[in-house]
Formats: C-alpha cells, structure tokens, sequence
C-alpha cells in the first residue's frame, strides 16, 4: 500500500517548507543588519556658545583685514592728473578711478590694464 512516488512527494514537501523557513530566517536577519546600519543617527546638540564664539572670531578676522586693506591702499600716492585721465577714458567717477589706480599700487599702466581685462 505504500506507494514510493506518494512517499518521495510528500518528503519534497517538507524540505521546500524547510528550505523557505531557511530563506526567510536569513532575509529576517539581514533586514535586521540593514534596519541597524540605517537607523542609527545620533543627535548631537550645538554649544551655541562655542559657535557664536567662532563666528565672533572669523568677523574678528575680517575686520582685521579689510582694515589692513584699507590702510595699505590709503598709503598709495595718486596723481591727481593720473585720476583724471583714468575716469575720462573709463567713463567712471574720480573716486572710483581713485580706488583703481591705489589697488594697482599707483601705476596707471596697470590699473588700465586691470580695466581692460
């Protein structure tokens, strides 16, 4: 009464309830690593002290320079005559022919050029 062909089928079955059992075991896991590795953030509050400290700092800084600058370029020498024709041939204003000729040091040559380029 036993037939080999229903013996061999039904031992199939279990082993593909078996297999898949196996298979969604380790899909649970990686889903497990992968919800691990993704979710993890951590919050991390500013000290908005130290951040206002160094913004105060780095505005510190600029300041320091952009006055530097300033009085690098109000030590430069111009012409009179140097700005005048530098504002004639450019069409600009003399206080603007003015700050070009003193950011090319003085020299009217260069200061065209820069114009020009």
């Amino acid at each position: 009464m036993s037939d080999p062909a229903a013996a061999a089928a039904g031992d199939d079955v279990p082993e593909v309830d078996e297999a898949s059992k196996n298979l969604s075991k380790e899909q649970a896991a990686e889903s497990k690593q992968l919800d691990t590795v993704t979710d993890f953030v951590e919050d991390r509050e500013m000290d908005t002290a130290k951040a206002a400290a160094a913004l105060s700092n780095l505005t510190a800084d600029q300041s320091a320079e952009e006055a530097r600058a300033a009085a690098e370029l109000a030590a430069v020498k111009v012409k009179s005559d140097d700005i005048e024709l530098l504002a004639r041939e450019l069409e600009i204003g003399q206080e603007e022919a003015e700050q070009r000729i003193r950011k090319a040091k003085g020299d009217i040559n260069v200061a065209i050029q820069n114009a020009l380029l």
